[in-house]
């Protein structure tokens, strides 16, 4: 079982849309993957959107009712009209979900519960709370299914202990972003979690990450000096391992197109070949083609392929 957790800004939730295919397949061979979205916009048209074609695949979707960051603080999206319509459609598939702070008290989630008496929630623990027993109270008796997502880096191991035996999934943030691009190596280790969340102490029940953008959030970024293409593989041992292709130019803003190609030819040499060591995704179709082509998507697309990427090659590890 996979939660991928996102932001909902436009090249997110166009990576969600985009992915359906492929995570259709995945639940055909029995392998469970969920992602969740933090909306940090306002306006549903696109959450709405990723919503209807993630339904209409027979997906499932989770949506946090009370954002932490972004424009829409406190405002629960799933109340609109246009999403709650589809709730109502699809009970058990578009999943409200809420975050959990250390600051959270226990009456926050039992309102949050009322709202969605008799239908599955997602929680997602960003911190612990210092005491956990009246929230864990009034979660076990929901009167439907509560999926427990963990922050690794936000809570205690006694913490997770705490929510069995709901089912409990390990959220773990491994992109270790860099304040320039400049500044990734050529490789690094991601994550081991599809192989020890099951015999950890606790064991989970799933497991989870913040996609090839890390768990930071940030409003908008500027034109960058160096371009980047962050592309997940499995490596020899099994574990999850990240590419960085870097641009040759590193030391303006001119020529982004430009220096896109220059790391595209890298990724190019890296995965093109026969017999490669990158799953081949839909995704990494598109970024050869790209490379064929000579053509610059602007950057915004090259973040959707790199996430589209990594969610089909999770999924083939759920």
């Amino acid at each position: 079982m996979f939660y991928q957790y996102l932001r909902g800004k436009q090249y997110e939730l166009l990576a969600v849309r985009a992915v359906q295919p492929q995570l259709a397949d995945a639940r055909d061979a029995g392998r469970t993957v969920v992602p969740v979205i933090e909306p940090v916009k306002p306006g549903i048209d696109g959450l709405g959107t990723a919503a209807e074609v993630t339904l209409a695949a027979g997906g499932s979707l989770a949506v946090v009712t009370n954002p932490a960051v972004g424009e829409v603080l406190g405002q629960d999206l799933l109340q609109d009209a246009w999403l709650a319509s589809m709730r109502q459609a699809a009970p058990d598939r578009l999943i409200p979900a809420l975050i959990l702070l250390s600051t959270t008290r226990s009456d926050t989630v039992r309102a949050f519960l009322a709202r969605y008496s008799g239908a599955p929630v997602v929680v997602v623990h960003q911190e612990s709370c210092p005491t956990p027993g009246p929230v864990a109270g009034a979660l076990a008796a929901h009167d439907a299914p509560v999926t427990h997502l963990l922050h690794e880096a936000g809570t205690a191991a006694a913490y997770r202990g705490q929510f069995g035996p709901a089912p409990r999934v390990l959220l773990r943030d491994g992109f270790r972003r860099q304040d320039r691009n400049a500044g990734y190596p050529p490789a690094e280790f991601f994550s081991d979690l599809h192989q020890t969340y099951r015999t950890g102490q606790p064991a989970y029940g799933g497991f989870g990450d913040f996609s090839t953008v890390g768990n930071h959030y940030a409003e908008g970024g500027g034109q960058p000096r160096a371009v980047a293409i962050h592309l997940t593989h499995q490596h020899e041992d099994g574990t999850v391992w990240v590419r960085h292709f870097l641009s040759d130019r590193v030391d303006t803003q001119a020529d982004t197109a430009g220096k896109f190609l220059e790391a595209l030819d890298k990724l190019a040499a890296f995965a093109g070949p026969q017999p490669s060591p990158v799953l081949r995704t839909a995704a990494l179709a598109e970024f050869l083609d790209l490379h064929e082509r000579r053509h610059f998507p602007q950057l915004g697309k090259i973040k959707e392929l790199s996430m589209r990427h990594h969610l089909e090659l999770m999924a083939t590890l759920a």
